[in-house]
């Protein structure tokens, strides 16, 4: 980037929370034929709980009672399981499994003074990767990444040895790549060929997982601009064979993050903020090379983000909070064509579809 530009890789750190609890037979928070919502809400202890309710809104349905509330979860390709991590006492996590119907509710993967979270599935369903790393704070071990057989809980390093640190791993589509964080005084993303060939290294401060697109070997990285005392977030598209990277934000100063491709990758919907404007980011749409750019909603005074689409790319799942009043965030439903808004759950987090 030319004068006193220089890149680096940054993007919020998505988190995501959910547990579960033997629950009985569906019945509320369920949509015979349809899709359903999963999002992260808080019960009478104040804990945090994983739930799900019909897109329109209906009574929801609680899937977990973890005793001291969930951390992250994971929806499997084929919307007939969910991994989550729960927390302990000791400040580490195991993984858990259950059914979406909120039957099945068992350990999966005990990590006695270990953290495991942040599981992800492989896109055939067969295996997943998650994040282990000591309870200990002053252990010099980081992050490493882990496999994990399913629907068994047989693991092992996805990396022989104690050299390859790693968090925030993600898939392509085809599964033939991983991508993940590699931590460190200058973080950066690394993509692994799982058929042994030769990784690529996209260096950067990355604080959170790319977004593959749903069908090409590339992906969404928030990368931030730095040009004299001012700094702005663009979205750049990466291939990763040719190691390209592409602004595609088209406007400058700006943050734009939160990007998710549309199920036929044709458009990407993310959050954008005008640079050091007291408003809250947005949702917007635009095309792989950033045309027919516009906004999806114009309510300053909320701050929008976690955006899903739906299967049939016409409607959006996205966390709503209010930058006044010092509530809690909620989860809405976003009509892509018409920009309408609609309450889902309140209050509400960390929305997904289960199919």
């Amino acid at each position: 980037m030319a004068g006193s530009r220089r890149l680096r890789l940054a993007v919020a750190l998505l988190g995501m929370v959910a547990a579960l609890a033997a629950c009985g037979p569906l019945g509320a928070g369920s949509e015979p034929g349809g899709p359903a919502v999963l999002y992260v809400g808080w019960d009478a202890d104040d804990r945090l709980q994983l739930y799900r309710t019909a897109p329109d809104g209906g009574e929801a349905r609680k899937l977990t009672s973890a005793p001291l509330g969930v951390r992250d979860y994971a929806v499997s390709p084929g919307g007939d399981a969910i991994v989550y991590s729960a927390s302990r006492e000791d400040g580490g996590s195991d993984l858990w499994r259950v059914a979406p119907d909120g039957r099945e509710n068992a350990l999966l993967l005990a990590c006695p003074e270990m953290s495991c979270d942040g599981a992800v599935w492989a896109p055939d369903g067969q295996r997943l990767v998650y994040t282990r790393r000591p309870v200990d704070a002053e252990s010099e071990s980081g992050p490493r990444l882990y496999w994990l057989a399913w629907p068994g809980a047989a693991t092992q390093p996805v990396f022989a040895g104690d050299e390859q640190m790693g968090l925030l791993p993600r898939f392509s589509a085809n599964g033939d790549w991983l991508t993940f964080v590699r931590p460190g005084a200058l973080p950066s993303v690394l993509a692994y060929p799982l058929d042994g060939g030769e990784p690529v290294e996209l260096p950067g401060d990355v604080v959170a997982p790319v977004v593959w697109h749903p069908f090409d070997l590339s992906f969404l990285s928030s990368v931030v601009l730095y040009e004299g005392e001012s700094a702005y977030t663009h979205l750049f598209a990466v291939q990763v064979e040719t190691q390209a990277i592409e602004d595609v934000s088209g406007v400058a100063e700006t943050e734009d993050t939160g990007a998710a491709w549309s199920p036929d990758g044709e458009w990407i919907a993310f959050t954008r903020k005008v640079a050091r404007a007291p408003v809250g980011k947005q949702v917007w749409l635009m095309r792989e090379d950033g045309s027919e750019l516009h906004p999806l909603t114009s309510d300053p005074e909320s701050n929008f983000s976690n955006l899903s689409w739906s299967a049939d790319g016409e409607l959006l799942l996205v966390q709503r909070f209010a930058m006044a009043g010092g509530g809690r965030p909620e989860v809405w439903l976003l009509e892509v064509e018409s920009g309408a808004l609609s309450l889902v759950a309140q209050p509400g987090s960390a929305p997904s579809w289960l199919p």
